[in-house]
């Protein structure tokens, strides 16, 4: 990655580019799930860039002509299913009050469907289950953070 970011050119017409992270979890490196590559904007133009105003997943906003690079972050994400259910608790309350604050109002149909589908689109269309049973508490996670986000923005709907 060193190699490809030194060779970027100084002046070119990109903005900024978005790195592939190669994420680290439960002691192995997870290809699959959604989590490889997981692209983010990381290297940008300052001067033209300026985070979003949110609870979480904060994003860069830019304008201008953006690139992928090849070469992978290593990002160590959670150590394990204890780790990741700590910060969870966190995040899913931070994500309901964000989507509060945009207005969206929880529906019965966010509850019942969105945990499943979550667990779907993860564990058999990002293709988890060739991550094994690392692949299927991955999915499991991320269902009960969709399930558990929902919950909370059905306690705190006006």
């Amino acid at each position: 990655m060193r190699d490809e970011i030194l060779g970027l050119p100084e002046k070119g017409d990109k903005v900024g580019y978005y790195l592939p992270m190669r994420n680290f979890f439960g002691g192995r490196w997870i290809r699959h799930c959604g989590w490889y590559p997981d692209y983010h904007l990381r290297l940008y133009r300052k001067d033209l860039g300026r985070f979003s105003e949110r609870e979480v997943h904060e994003a860069i906003e830019l304008e201008g002509p953006r690139a992928y690079l090849k070469n992978p972050l290593n990002h160590y994400t959670y150590r394990d299913a204890s780790d990741y259910l700590e910060r969870m608790e966190r995040y899913s309350s931070l994500a309901a009050k964000q989507m509060l604050s945009e207005g969206k109002r929880p529906r019965i149909t966010d509850i019942a469907l969105r945990p499943p589908f979550t667990f779907l689109k993860m564990f058999v269309l990002q293709l988890g289950f060739l991550d094994g049973r690392t692949g299927l508490l991955l999915s499991t996670l991320y269902a009960y953070y969709t399930y558990t986000k929902y919950a909370k923005l059905r306690e705190m709907k006006p």
